[in-house]
């Protein structure tokens, strides 16, 4: 099984998981990654913690707020089913590819 396959796989069987379902350690990972400000991609699309905003539906003022968290990812997965109560392991996982951050999965 190639990684390709191994991560479809993996989708298939939590990508309708509610994305509250994702333990604090994971959680701590994924912040020790997306905390680290990174540069832009060509598109203009962030690749840190205010991609991972973005694609959630945050506005501008709310990620002004997360940057005053002390970490922003953190403060964004207590957010998210808030703001949007059907969000998703497997809308995390689009939202991680999409930025181009595969060294997360």
């Amino acid at each position: 099984m190639t990684v390709g396959t191994s991560l479809v796989h993996l989708f298939e069987q939590v990508g309708s998981y509610p994305i509250h379902a994702i333990n604090i350690s994971c959680r701590n990972m994924l912040a020790k990654y997306l905390d680290v400000e990174k540069t832009r991609m060509a598109n203009g699309r962030a690749t840190d913690w205010r991609g991972l905003a973005e694609q959630c539906g945050f506005i501008s003022l709310d990620l002004d707020n997360f940057a005053r968290a002390v970490s922003p990812t953190l403060e964004i997965f207590q957010q998210w089913p808030k703001q949007c109560t059907d969000a998703t392991l497997g809308q995390l996982i689009d939202f991680i590819f999409e930025m181009d951050r595969f060294d997360i999965l």
